[in-house]
């Protein structure tokens, strides 16, 4: 499946992205959490195309509920993708963005940042660099993630 991710075709992403989200939501063994899988599924969900990058996010979601994976995610640029991902929709557009990336956005942003003192300063600084202007999303269910975020 990463391999079919690598592929340069639509298709053939989004059948990854989706794939790897499916196995993501069952993941007990943890396969998921390995940073080779990680840095996949962060470059799918940094594509230009909802169908891609939207599975993809939820599978990085998936992956980040976990603790003992939140450091790989952010080590590797999760939370930058995260907060690009809340607000700027596939087709650049800000604070007008595909809610559903939002909200997977705004979840895993709260989700990472209550982890620990140090996760929570990374996520915000990437918040504040990256996606300054989510206030500007009119959508209860990231604003409630948000307040998640910013209580973590």
């Amino acid at each position: 499946l990463l391999r079919l991710g690598e592929v340069p075709s639509a298709s053939a992403m989004r059948a990854a992205a989706r794939a790897l989200a499916s196995f993501a939501s069952r993941d007990e063994d943890n396969e998921m959490g390995a940073r080779r899988v990680v840095v996949a599924l962060l470059e799918l969900a940094s594509t230009n195309s909802a169908d891609v990058s939207l599975p993809a996010a939820l599978a990085l979601g998936q992956v980040s509920l976990k603790e003992r994976n939140k450091a790989t995610v952010l080590s590797e640029g999760g939370a930058t993708l995260f907060a690009e991902l809340l607000t700027s929709g596939p087709d650049g557009a800000t604070a007008g963005g595909d809610v559903r990336l939002q909200r997977v956005a705004a979840k895993a942003l709260a989700n990472l940042a209550a982890s620990s003192d140090a996760s929570a300063e990374r996520v915000r600084k990437a918040v504040e660099e990256t996606a300054y202007r989510w206030r500007d999303i009119d959508d209860s269910v990231v604003m409630l993630y948000m307040k998640l975020f910013n209580d973590a």
